[in-house]
Parts: structure tokens; C-alpha cells; sequence
């Protein structure tokens, strides 16, 4: 698991660090994969695999995106309703939320849907 977390230059604990750090200028919403969960103090992290856009003709050119995700602590998506049991490898998500300024890998999440189930992060 630590290898994708790595290999997209961030590594998990180096995500604590403020909120102003983040473009909050410019809201993404992202559906993907989750290839990994780092379900811990100080905060939640995934890995969304994010597809690339098709080609006119269908096919896909590009490899797909890998992001880190920061979501809340583990305490608040619980109390929220979304437990660690809902953050597997292979589940689907949509976030929405705010890439870092200089970690351009990097999401400070503040919605995330898994299945039907929404909840707001912050």
C-alpha cells in the first residue's frame, strides 16, 4: 500500500498541514477507484485512481491519475457515518474538494460519496 502513497511523491504523514496550502479558489469534483486506504490519526487518506478522458474515437491514450485524498480524522467520518469498513480498495467515490498549491497530486476533500451515502467532511 505505502507504495502508491510514495510513488505519487507524498508521503502519509506529510498531509497534516494547513488548510491554507490548498487552492480553495477552485472546486474539483473527481470519481474514481479507491486503490488504497490509510485509515489513521490525524486524518483519513485514500488513493482515488482517476480515469482518463476517452479519445473522440473511445480510446484511452493516457494512463489513469493517481491522487492522495485528505478526508477528516477517522472520529468524524465515523460520527458522520462513514465508517472504516466502507473505505475498501475497489470501492467507487466521488470527491469534491481543493488541490494543494504545491502538491499537485494532493486533495483536501470536503464531500465525499461512497455509493449512496454522502456526507460533508469538514
Amino acid at each position: 500500500m505505502a507504495a502508491t502513497f510514495l510513488a505519487i511523491g507524498v508521503a502519509s504523514a506529510s498531509a497534516h498541514h494547513g488548510w491554507t496550502g490548498y487552492d480553495s479558489n477552485t472546486l474539483l469534483i473527481l470519481s474514481g477507484r479507491i486503490t488504497e486506504v490509510d485509515y489513521r490519526n490525524p486524518h483519513v487518506q485514500v488513493v482515488l485512481e482517476v480515469p482518463s478522458e476517452p479519445e473522440e474515437d473511445g480510446t484511452i491514450e493516457d494512463p489513469p491519475e493517481y491522487l492522495l485524498v485528505v478526508l477528516a480524522p477517522p472520529s468524524r467520518s465515523e460520527s458522520r457515518g462513514m465508517p472504516r469498513e466502507m473505505f475498501q480498495p475497489g470501492v467507487e467515490a466521488t470527491v469534491e474538494g481543493y488541490l494543494h498549491q504545491t502538491q499537485d497530486r494532493e486533495l483536501r476533500a470536503e464531500r465525499i460519496t461512497l455509493g449512496t451515502i454522502s456526507v460533508e467532511l469538514r
